[in-house]
């Protein structure tokens, strides 16, 4: 639910970008980007067309790519300090998801631990 009103936001943002060309709907667009990524990481997927406005625009001043940059970065600023903090546990996993094939992580790795436990007890007690 969330990361999709980011995804709504972020549209609103990329029209009226596209429209009036000014730099706070750019940030909005890259803070929104970047909000809906550091919810889940499908978010990452709203990046291209945060590029494609770009594109459209036709401007690609340093000013204008500073301001994606820190749009972009400002919402996983807690996220990297908790993975800091956690020794980048969830960086390793985020990893080891993409890198290895998909029946070699294991159940805790995806933290799912407990409903796997839930289910082989349920398959228990029957």
């Amino acid at each position: 639910m969330t990361a999709s009103l980011c995804a709504t936001v972020f549209l609103i943002a990329l029209i009226l970008y596209i429209k009036e060309k000014k730099l706070r709907y750019l940030f909005f667009q890259a803070l929104f980007v970047g909000l809906s990524s550091a919810i889940h990481l499908q978010g990452i997927l709203l990046l291209p067309a945060l590029f494609i406005g770009l594109i459209l625009s036709k401007s690609f001043a340093v000013k204008k790519l500073g301001l994606v940059a820190i749009g972009l970065a400002i919402p996983w600023v807690p996220v990297l300090i908790v993975d800091v903090q956690h020794g980048f546990f969830n960086t390793k996993n985020m990893l080891m998801y993409t890198i290895q094939p998909q029946s070699q992580i294991p159940y805790e790795a995806l933290g799912r631990r407990r409903s796997e436990e839930r289910r082989v007890g349920k398959e228990c007690r029957s």
